[in-house]
């Protein structure tokens, strides 16, 4: 069980449409609130230019709102940029609410650095990972490279705040 659920934005086409990405973590994110595992769902993510029409996250909203999720229950945070600001900022809200743990969702190869982003955020991660998404030697590679930067740049954080 999850106080909300975290779905991370991915972006839009370079013409603005929907990014096949971010519909599959919004519709994922949609199956898993109608089975009651969350009472809550955020969205994460903001306007990306140059190809972004609105923020991620009013985009996902909008398909969450068409696969049955109630307004009320979908929460927006429309400013995050990238992961580490997708978790950072959404801790904030969750936070505010007494949301500790939760859910994230967002492609296979994307979850490690997630997870590590909203752990470092002060919030109860679990991954809830879109089954369908492809996978690929360059996106596990890019992610790998992501995951290394994430782990060097917290610990580097720790280290001075000590």
């Amino acid at each position: 069980m999850h106080d909300a659920l975290v779905v991370l934005g991915a972006g839009f086409r370079p013409d603005g449409g929907i990014n096949p990405a971010l519909r599959r973590r919004a519709v994922h994110a949609a199956r898993i609130y109608h089975t009651g595992v969350a009472p809550l769902v955020l969205v994460t993510g903001g306007v990306n230019p140059p190809h972004a029409p609105s923020a991620e996250a009013e985009a996902m909203s909008v398909i969450l709102s068409a696969w049955g999720v109630p307004d009320a229950r979908i929460l927006r945070e429309p400013h995050a940029r990238n992961t580490a600001e997708n978790a950072r900022l959404s801790a904030a809200v969750l936070l505010g609410r007494g949301a500790r743990r939760v859910g994230v969702v967002t492609d296979p190869a994307h979850m490690p650095r997630a997870l590590l982003a909203f752990r470092r955020a002060g919030v109860a991660p679990a991954p809830e990972p879109v089954p369908d998404a492809p996978d690929s030697v360059g996106t596990r590679i890019r992610e790998a490279a992501a995951y290394a930067i994430y782990a060097l740049r917290y610990d580097r954080a720790l280290k001075l705040r000590f």
